[in-house]
Order: structure tokens, then sequence, then C-alpha cells
């Protein structure tokens, strides 16, 4: 198996996350619960989700997952986080 790696490809990533947390802050209401109160935004570019919740005066990112990883693992955040 060979790695392919891009130069920058990891900032570009750290953008297109404060891209989607940008576009949380400005309207959270934006995405619909999923999964209890908690919401999913997925990132443009790469396949990845924001969990968040919305608390009364903030937003609580749970996890910034991979699209196809097990949900159950930020379920149990948002458990733990009640």
């Amino acid at each position: 198996m060979t790695c392919r790696k891009r130069a920058g490809l990891g900032a570009e990533f750290l953008r297109e996350v404060h891209s989607t947390l940008l576009r949380i802050q400005e309207n959270p209401d934006l995405y619909v619960a999923t999964y209890r109160d908690v919401r999913s935004a997925r990132l443009h570019r790469f396949p990845y989700l924001v969990h968040y919740r919305l608390l009364e005066d903030m937003v609580l990112v749970l996890a910034v997952m991979h699209g196809g990883r097990e949900s159950s693992i930020w379920q149990n955040r948002a458990s733990q986080s009640d």
C-alpha cells in the first residue's frame, strides 16, 4: 500500500473545518438534530462531519469525525455531555 502525501492538505482541512464552524456559528439552526439534540454539519471538501449541540448561549462541538466512522463514538460523547 502506498501513502500519497500532498503538501498543504492538512492546512486545507483545517481551513474547511474553520469554515464549517463559522457557518454553524452564523446559523446554528441550519442543521437538523439527527440524534437526540445533536446536529451534524458536513464539511464541503472532505468526508467529515462536525457534530454539535446547541446550549443556551453557545455551541458545544462534540466531535469532528470521518463520515464513515461508527456513529456510536460521538453518540457516547453526546450522552456524556447531558
